[in-house]
């Protein structure tokens, strides 16, 4: 399984020393500081989603654990919604759980302390798959440009706004080659730090990336397990065994992740991603034109939020000449997977001199796949997948282009090492000439504007890219004369890996620094008029209310603006959104009611001012009542949508409640309701009623919260389509409300064993030695 016999392992005293793999590191760290040196040093901020989805949350989870509790409950967005269990927030990923330690004494998360967390792990992209290479017996220049060329790809770098993806590709080339050393050399440490990378990148919080990288390993595990059997490299009696240890990272990483993946089962049953349509899945599909964008990065503009006169017009694969449009913004960064001209140029020609091997040949086979899938709707491929469990819940199939971009890493490391070999022919010379010469006749194009126009982008767009395509007329130009001078042994191995490094770096740099120079601080973005925090924090815990602070015509906050000042909001921002978040009524007005929203913004339609308006019809927090209807789960919608239901004198329930109403008016019995205790994860109240009734709350029904009558426990109603309710008997008596998911429980126990596990695993295995098939 290493490179190609006829290619040869360029060594150097920089390569072969014992602090060789310090200085790689170094450089790494070197070139994601200039790479970011605005972010991390300047005045520029990484934006989209890391501002308006991760810091807050973020922060908020960080207040939790300086408090000692997990954040399991978000009580202020969408009227409350679990956050621990959310892939997304990345809580239980270690880096994040420690960024409590940077939490400053006024509960703020420094905006520089997550974008560190964030940008650091293109250090850890770079050299895992610098160490992936040298496993594979590459050569250390062919590693470092592979290095660089997955480090800073499209895939990568415009996903700094989205850091769950960026994670779990920086591990990515760690998992597969523990993954391959396990199988193929017979290696169960490598097994268990395949489990343990691989655990590590799901937990850091992208379902649909963690789905991809498994589809990637267990294709390849079967494509070079036929290789060897063919091969007679392995018997038919050691399939067992070899299966077993293909199967065995996963189940570690299950295990590893235990502690959110079950709660994340429960949540994504209960939320709108459990059923999505087909057009909604194909959203963010590329167009075979785009495949241009291997050579011109930019070819339809993109998205720089510190260049205000850079624009992205990507002409929507439906267009036509009566009704003209583009795609949305997000399809830049949903499909740009450019990866630099060195690599690309290297890769064709390493793919050439590889592709007959079964590692050439699995990476040939996943970039064509890649290819054909992240057409979406513009393909076939993903419309037979959709069908698929797991991958028809997700969107923006261009995202699966990671594996080109990782594919032609490594062919570009292998193609180095070609080029520099002892071994060459007039033939593989004219190869080489004949793969310049198609990326040189494209970029000559785009440099003249016809490509773009042939492309159908907007005139303003074609003015722009040109500029790009004379980018990549030059790089084409420098890399092809390296390779040219390297192939005839006119050029020293070490200048030409150097030059090429250099060259694939200024190039990425060039193409995708700028979209990570966001101009907002998160940390400004979120401070509101001390009147409106003091008036709407929550503070009060027997008057609390919620805030409604949108409309169709404008926003006063930030959309998750609740979890940073305690302002209970009725609305958010998150990717997952429970299906049952507001009550069904007949109007919008009786669903404002029932949830509590004391305060709305409104707008003045003549003169287009904003203002909060005060709900005077709003419930209070926690009510009682003594009539209900029950309504089964399949008919409460149906049911409600009816009307005619006084909501102050009566709940909808789903079930007999287990007592008996004296379905009377709330104000014929006497009760009183006291909030002895709230928190994000649990609530206290002491209720006296002299008829038994029910407890009615504006909080949204979970299956993970619990409650208890004078420490029994009791069952906890879902009233009124999607809120919380209890039955009380006549009398006084305490409840208590406390989230307790069983699968959370579940979970931390098998995550905790399987650390166990591993850690006894690696110990035992550390001195041992493997061998390969």
């Amino acid at each position: 399984m290493a490179a190609n016999s006829d290619t040869i392992t360029t060594t150097t005293d920089l390569f072969s020393k014992k602090y060789a793999r310090w200085i790689i590191l170094a450089l790494f760290l070197a070139t994601t500081l200039i790479f970011f040196s605005d972010v991390l040093f300047g005045k520029k901020f990484l934006w989209d989603d890391v501002a308006e989805y991760t810091y807050p949350l973020t922060t908020f989870a960080a207040r939790s654990t300086i408090a000692g509790e997990i954040p399991y409950w978000n009580p202020y967005t969408f009227s409350g919604m679990p956050l621990a269990a959310d892939f997304q927030v990345q809580y239980f990923y270690p880096p994040h759980t420690l960024l409590f330690l940077f939490l400053k004494p006024n509960g703020t998360l420094p905006i520089k302390a997550i974008e560190w967390v964030i940008l650091l792990h293109f250090v850890l992209a770079q050299f895992a798959m610098y160490l992936f290479c040298r496993s594979r017996d590459i050569s250390g220049w062919g590693s470092l440009i592979a290095a660089i060329s997955w480090g800073f790809c499209g895939s990568l770098a415009v996903h700094t706004i989205h850091p769950m993806a960026l994670y779990q590709l920086a591990y990515f080339p760690l998992i597969l080659m523990h993954f391959h050393k396990g199988i193929f050399q017979r290696s169960w440490k490598s097994t268990l730090y395949s489990g343990l990378f691989l655990g590590l990148a799901v937990i850091s919080g992208h379902p649909q990336t963690s789905t991809y990288i498994l589809l990637f390993l267990a294709a390849y595990g079967a494509w070079n397990i036929v290789a060897a059997l063919r091969a007679k490299k392995m018997s038919a009696n050691e399939l067992g065994l070899v299966t077993l240890r293909m199967v065995s990272p996963v189940v570690i990483a299950v295990g590893l992740v235990a502690i959110q993946f079950f709660p994340a089962q429960e949540l994504a049953s209960l939320s709108e991603r459990s059923e999505i349509s087909y057009e909604k899945s194909a959203d963010g599909s590329m167009q075979p034109k785009q495949w241009f964008t291997a050579i011109v990065p930019n070819l339809f503009g993109a998205v720089f939020p510190s260049n205000s006169k850079m624009q992205f017009a990507l002409p929507a694969s439906d267009d036509s000449a009566e009704h003209p449009h583009y795609e949305q913004t997000h399809y830049y960064w949903d499909t740009a997977f450019y990866f630099g001209i060195a690599a690309l140029l290297l890769g064709l020609y390493g793919a050439t001199r590889s592709w007959n091997t079964s590692f050439g040949g699995y990476l040939l086979a996943v970039s064509g796949f890649a290819l054909l899938y992240g057409l979406g709707k513009n393909g076939f491929v993903h419309e037979i997948f959709y069908g698929v469990p797991i991958f028809g819940s997700f969107r923006n199939p261009g995202r699966m282009m990671f594996y080109v971009g990782f594919a032609f890493s490594i062919f570009a490391a292998l193609g180095f090492d070609a080029l520099a070999a002892r071994k060459k022919n007039q033939r593989d010379f004219y190869i080489f000439l004949a793969i310049v010469a198609l990326p040189l006749f494209i970029a000559l194009l785009a440099a003249s504007g016809s490509l773009s126009d042939m492309a159908g982008a907007p005139e303003i767009i074609i003015k722009q890219t040109s500029s790009f395509g004379m980018t990549a007329l030059l790089l084409v130009a420098i890399v092809a004369t390296i390779g040219i001078l390297l192939f005839k042994n006119k050029l020293n191995i070490q200048i030409a890996g150097a030059v090429l490094v250099l060259a694939a770096f200024v190039d990425l740099s060039m193409a995708y620094s700028p979209f990570s120079k966001g101009t907002q601080n998160p940390t400004e973005m979120y401070k509101i008029e001390p009147s409106m925090k003091e008036q709407f924090e929550a503070k009060n815990i027997n008057d609390l209310f919620r805030v409604s602070m949108r409309n169709n015509h404008a926003m006063a906050m930030q959309r998750n603006q609740g979890p940073v000042d305690r302002i209970m909001l009725y609305e958010g921002y998150n990717p997952i959104l429970l299906q049952r978040r507001s009550p069904l009524t007949s109007t919008p007005e009786e669903s404002s009611d029932l949830l509590g929203i004391r305060y709305a913004l409104q707008t003045d339609p003549a003169t287009g001012q904003t203002r909060f308006a005060e709900r005077q019809s709003a419930m209070p927090h926690a009510r009682m009542v003594y009539e209900a209807i029950i309504a089964s789960p399949e008919n409460v919608e149906k049911r409600m949508a009816q009307g005619n239901i006084d909501y102050r004198q009566t709940v909808v329930i789903e079930k007999s409640p287990g007592i008996d109403l004296p379905q009377t008016s709330t104000e014929n019995v006497h009760h009183n309701i006291e909030c002895l205790h709230y928190s994000n994860n649990s609530m206290e109240y002491r209720i006296t009623t002299e008829k038994p009734g029910i407890l009615c709350l504006s909080e949204i029904w979970y299956p993970a919260w619990k409650a208890e009558i004078d420490g029994a426990p009791t069952e906890i109603l879902r009233s009124n389509y999607s809120l919380r309710a209890a039955a009380i008997p006549a009398g006084t008596h305490t409840i208590t409300f406390r989230y307790d998911s069983e699968l959370f429980n579940i979970g931390r126990w098998t995550t905790i064993g399987t650390l166990i596990i591993v850690a006894f695993g690696l110990i035992l295995t550390s001195r041992r030695k493997s061998k390969t098939i």
